[in-house]
């Protein structure tokens, strides 16, 4: 057996990780009904049956010692066990209105102004010249995305807004980012957008917020007080990036060059963010010790955290893949037991997509998933294939492998959604991703104390990481063949 083999036994880590071929199998049925949309009927039937054949095989094999010696009643057992999660994920998806929900048109007027309320999810965009906003109507049944000028200060998620408009249909269109906006939006349940003068917007103040609105809130005030305090909107972009994964408060410009460079993924928040945090709550709580007691309030301080700043980012899926995969591992700790990554992963697959199958056909799922596999399954055979002297050149290699690895997995997603490959993501990664890491450091500190007298220091640090973190992105981009376009 070569080295290769002698480190790492990738057959020995999949029998080890039974959810893997379950969530595997479940989120290959949601993927291919996703793919060709049909009825309901035929999935109740076809789940039905393979479900009642397994659990009728298991009743045997658990009820009668001589079948369950029987090695052909045990591996079908397993196949249809296996079905059965594939099944299910059919189902899902199905029951869920995918279909539907995609290949759906706007019900209102295309062309033709009304007078419709909408209630505000999300504000996208804050400028000068107005704000974008996603907002839901109830009489419609359905998402809307306005574009609101003037001065719009006022305006809040969870507010309500009366408005007279006149909508227009989301068109596919060319767009720098190669993603086909009207499948995007139809995702999110938008079909439809419009411009709106503020003489012709009335606000109604909400009077009770949801979990999610109140984050939302604080994500949006976070927002604007870091462009007031920074007073560069360059730097508060990439921070606002950094920090929260809104990218709409960064220029067309930066946003390519950040792409073209390979470290675009900086800006949409995600494991790597949370994986940052978690290293940092693990470290300032190590002075409590590990006897059981203290392992306890160590795993509540720390999910606290991570879980708090999962609603602050909006949930998304990517991020609660991190997130539970975090808690699994501090339930590990506090119980004692090895934690299984691949085991971890899977579970997390399999919550998001039970709960939301829809979560599945998300960009940013699909690569967070497909990197954190890589990571899991490939870094430990390639890091082992040289061992640094130094420390410097050990983090080096490490961040080499880790990098690698991740634009390996995610190579065809990332060719397929945004058509281009960057050539020197390994050198941009491995300043990038630490010198990132720092800037969101400065950039909690400087908000924290905006009220002390540090407070323009600590901004005019984090002003000037941002510029490095943005010249350096820059010169990777200007570098010969810095990207290969397949579109």
């Amino acid at each position: 057996m070569d080295k290769l083999g002698r480190n790492h036994d990738f057959l020995k880590q999949f029998r080890n990780s039974p959810l893997f071929i379950y969530s595997a199998s479940y989120l290959s049925g949601i993927l291919i009904a996703g793919s060709s949309p049909a009825g309901t009927e035929f999935s109740v039937i076809f789940t039905s049956s393979v479900i009642i054949s397994a659990l009728g095989i298991y009743h045997l094999n658990f009820n009668d010692p001589l079948a369950g010696r029987d090695k052909l009643l045990l591996k079908t057992q397993k196949i249809l066990f296996i079905t059965a999660f594939f099944s299910m994920g059919l189902l899902n998806i199905f029951l869920s209105g995918y279909g539907c929900k995609i290949t759906k048109i706007t019900s209102l007027p295309i062309g033709k102004i009304i007078l419709l309320k909408v209630i505000v999810k999300e504000i996208s965009t804050a400028g000068e010249n107005g704000i974008r906003v996603i907002g839901y109507s109830r009489e419609a049944g359905e998402g809307i995305m306005l574009f609101i000028n003037g001065n719009n200060s006022g305006i809040e998620s969870g507010d309500t807004l009366n408005i007279r408009y006149r909508p227009s249909e989301i068109k596919s269109g060319n767009n720098e980012s190669r993603i086909n906006l009207k499948l995007y939006y139809s995702k999110k349940g938008i079909y439809s957008s419009g411009y709106v003068n503020q003489s012709d917007c009335e606000l109604i103040k909400a009077k009770h917020l949801t979990i999610r609105v109140f984050f939302s809130r604080l994500r949006d005030s976070f927002a604007m007080r870091e462009k007031e305090l920074l007073k560069n909107d360059d730097a508060s972009g990439v921070i606002i990036g950094l920090t929260t994964g809104l990218k709409t408060y960064m220029r067309k410009e930066l946003k390519a060059s950040f792409s073209k460079s390979g470290t675009m993924h900086l800006m949409a928040v995600s494991g790597l963010h949370v994986n940052f945090i978690y290293i940092i709550l693990t470290s300032l709580t190590l002075f409590m010790g590990n006897i059981k007691p203290m392992r306890i309030a160590r795993a509540g301080i720390i999910l606290t955290v991570v879980w708090t700043y999962a609603f602050f980012t909006g949930l998304a899926p990517s991020i609660l893949r991190a997130v539970i995969m975090i808690t699994m591992a501090e339930a590990g700790r506090v119980t004692g037991k090895d934690n299984n990554s691949l085991n971890a992963l899977s579970f997390a697959v399999l919550a998001i997509c039970i709960h939301n199958p829809a979560s599945a056909f998300d960009a940013g799922f699909q690569l967070s998933f497909l990197a954190t596999l890589s990571i899991i399954m490939l870094v430990k055979p390639l890091s082992s294939l040289y061992n640094p002297g130094n420390r410097i050149m050990k983090y080096l290699w490490n961040s080499a492998c880790v990098s690698l690895c991740c634009q390996t997995g995610t190579l065809p997603l990332t060719i397929h959604y945004f058509g281009l490959f960057p050539l020197y993501f390994l050198l941009s990664n491995i300043v990038a991703i630490p010198l990132s890491s720092v800037i969101i450091l400065f950039g909690i500190a400087q908000f924290s104390l905006s009220e002390s007298f540090l407070s323009d220091d600590m901004a005019s640090v984090a002003v000037w990481l941002c510029k490095v973190l943005i010249w350096f992105t820059g010169r990777i981009e200007s570098l010969p063949m810095s990207v290969i376009e397949f579109r």
